[in-house]
């Protein structure tokens, strides 16, 4: 499976965000059950903030197609006429 750009860059976010995370852990400020929720946390947060920028380059793919089909609509218009 092909991953764009932007999916490994949130992706490459979540992870750095769990460095604190682990050193804390291995620092014994937080117990195993306290790191696994954050970790949940991180990963519920890395899954919306994926499917919300996947949704806003959809949207801005569609808006520019539909710009690109009415250009292309005035330009065989002009011609025709």
């Amino acid at each position: 499976m092909k991953s764009g750009p932007i999916r490994r860059l949130i992706a490459a976010a979540g992870l750095i965000t769990l460095i604190p995370l682990a050193l804390s852990l291995f620092q014994g400020s937080v117990t195993l059950v306290d790191a696994a929720q954050r970790g949940v946390l991180t990963l519920v947060a890395v899954i919306v903030a994926n499917r919300i920028a996947s949704a806003g380059v959809r949207v801005m793919a569609q808006s520019m197609d539909r710009e690109a089909q009415a250009v292309t609509n005035r330009r065989s218009t002009d011609v025709a006429g």
